[in-house]
């Protein structure tokens, strides 16, 4: 008794090459990592986390009042003045993808650029 057909195997060489690919192209998409952080909708900064000389601390006048700090190669929520601050409990965003949002201040950090890890890929 066979397990797999012909064609099953075709099928899974095919789809085994197209995720290569796919693995492949992403990997080229390499740049410094940068933090995006968006206030209403439009972006407020960018900081690239690769060539920043020192501490940058953000205030933004947000209602309540959020605190972003960017130091080389992270960013994260200071503060904010929302009740369960999970926010500011996501911790340091380091890698492409990570991202922590404060819904009543209507403030996202997102770091896009960089590498994958294996959790985000």
């Amino acid at each position: 008794m066979k397990i797999f057909k012909k064609s099953d195997i075709i099928l899974i060489f095919a789809v085994l090459f197209v995720a290569g690919i796919i693995f492949a192209i992403s990997s080229l998409e390499k740049g410094p990592p940068v933090a995006h952080i968006i206030v209403g909708g439009e972006e407020y900064k960018a900081v690239n986390l690769v060539d920043i000389p020192e501490k940058q601390v953000f205030i933004l006048e947000t209602h309540p009042e959020t605190i972003i700090v960017c130091e080389k190669g992270c960013a994260y929520f200071s503060s904010a003045g929302c009740p369960d601050k999970i926010c500011v409990k996501t911790g340091r965003l380091t890698k492409k993808g990570d991202t922590a949002v404060c819904l009543p201040a209507g403030v996202v950090l997102t770091i896009e650029g960089g590498e994958y890890d294996a959790v985000t890929y």
